[in-house]
């Protein structure tokens, strides 16, 4: 396989190469013809490339096979990957160009597009089981960026997204993706008869709320959610099952309030790139004609749901005068006095709000434990030569949290929750793996997939280092002093 040359950077490799199977495993040879780029690409191929293509074939039988790894059995494979192909490139690259948010784009964008391929084949099957002619109809319920809405429309089904706080792209949308800024709460006042399926992407405290607005919006109205922060009708949700995670716990609870609203639910995995990626779905009812009883039966779940939180809440509050209760809402349509919607603009709370002389005081007194342990490494500085470089040791997360003064962890607590998050922000300084903390070892620019940022950043080890930065400063991805400095494009 021959890739083009390209002035743009790119993850392509820039040699030629090829991959051969063998009686005894997976075989890559390579041609460098640019020592420098070349090497960049082989070091790629040999860390990403060849172990996914060894893991695919441990995968694939010999009668051609591929094993069922939990994932998508709710829908065809072949066909999910041609309708990701498809979308991919028609939506994906315009929409990551056109991308005004703060958030990253990659992550959003090829999400998105993976559920609606899986909706738009869950749907598919749908009219082929049922007869259906018309394609179905949705209401995204706290839709957020609107990309899925605006997916799902271009493909042919009408929809409709509602959430608490506009975004800027929406804006961007043509005039057919329809989106709304409304608070969605549990009540008569938010049923959608008109509409074939309610969604809940993510939706936090409106996923319990999801299936039971499906049921009560009409006998024809299905359900399809991907849980993930655990909530329940009126309060964060507690785990009812001890020996299991939270997340597992609070999925059989969302599939028991499917089964109280009267839908035969089903469990499927997507193929997306989250922790939470278990969707639950309710395509069928058990038995319409049951449809007045059900409603009250749901009635019934709900208070018995409610009561026992506001019961556990009271106690707390006799036991401790400082917990302030939640106000009681005074709508008599709402079906709970006790639900409390988020707030439509939301704390930033990613550590990114703390001081920059408390960040640094954090970063300094993780290096210093991390540095009392001696551990020299490699470090390839190019051309083929090597340098020792004291990298210090590996400290678990909880054991550094102990390490650390407990006004840093509090001020860290306060903006973002613990350690790990301002760790995650400054992963060119530390590595999380497994759990333990340790220093990264700096790497040539030319070893990276993209020079776009190259030296827009001050290098923390030149500066902190008690051995400063292994690489020379023309190889370094950072700049070594305000001198070497140049700006981010577009700036």
């Amino acid at each position: 396989m021959t890739e083009t040359k390209s002035a743009q950077p790119s993850i392509n490799p820039k040699v030629n190469y090829s991959i051969s199977f063998t009686t005894t495993g997976v075989c890559m040879s390579h041609f460098r013809e640019e020592e420098q780029d070349g090497e960049a690409s082989v070091v790629w191929l040999k860390k990403n490339v060849l172990p996914k293509v060894v893991k695919w074939m441990s995968e694939v039988s010999e009668e051609g096979v591929v094993e069922n790894r939990g994932s998508l059995r709710l829908i065809d494979v072949a066909e999910y990957n041609e309708v990701y192909q498809r979308l991919k490139v028609k939506y994906g690259k315009p929409l990551v160009k056109m991308w005004p948010e703060v958030t990253d784009p990659l992550k959003f964008v090829y999400e998105d597009i993976a559920i609606a391929a899986y909706l738009i084949l869950l749907w598919k099957q749908e009219r082929q089981r049922k007869g259906l002619v018309s394609l179905q109809t949705f209401v995204d319920l706290g839709c957020g960026n609107g990309l899925l809405v605006y997916i799902l429309s271009g493909e042919g089904h009408k929809g409709l997204g509602i959430d608490l706080k506009k975004r800027k792209i929406w804006d961007l949308f043509p005039s057919h993706v329809n989106l709304k800024v409304d608070a969605i709460e549990p009540s008569d006042k938010n049923l959608f008869p008109d509409y074939d399926w309610l969604i809940g992407n993510h939706s936090d405290e409106l996923t319990p709320w999801i299936p039971v607005m499906a049921a009560k919006s009409g006998c024809n109205t299905r359900f399809f959610v991907i849980p993930c922060c655990a909530h329940d009708f009126s309060h964060k949700y507690r785990r009812r099952h001890a020996g299991r995670s939270q997340y597992c716990d609070y999925l059989e609870y969302v599939q028991e309030i499917g089964g109280v609203c009267g839908f035969e639910v089903k469990e499927d995995k997507l193929r997306i790139p989250s922790t939470k990626r278990i969707c639950i779905v309710g395509d069928e009812r058990v038995n319409e004609s049951e449809y007045t009883s059900v409603s009250e039966r749901i009635d019934s779940f709900i208070k018995e749901r409610t009561n026992a939180a506001q019961q556990s809440l009271d106690a707390m509050r006799d036991k401790d005068h400082s917990v302030v209760g939640e106000e009681s809402s005074e709508c008599s349509s709402m079906w709970t006095e006790h639900f409390k919607a988020r707030e439509s603009t939301q704390p930033v709370r990613n550590c990114t709000q703390l001081k920059r002389s408390i960040r640094e005081d954090i970063i300094s007194a993780i290096a210093g434990v991390l540095l009392e342990k001696k551990h020299l490494v490699e470090v390839d500085v190019g051309g083929g030569v090597s340098v020792k470089w004291q990298r210090g040791g590996s400290v678990a997360l909880g054991d550094l949290a102990r390490r650390l003064d407990r006004h840093l962890l509090a001020a860290m607590k306060k903006e973002c929750g613990g350690l790990q998050t301002l760790l995650k922000n400054y992963r060119y300084i530390f590595n999380i793996s497994n759990g333990e903390v340790s220093l990264q070892v700096p790497e040539p620019a030319w070893k990276k997939s993209s020079s776009s940022l190259v030296k827009t950043k001050l290098c923390w080890f030149h500066a902190n280092h008690v051995a400063g930065c292994p690489l020379p400063a023309h190889t370094c991805m950072f700049a070594h002093g305000e001198e070497d400095l140049r700006c981010k494009p577009n700036s």
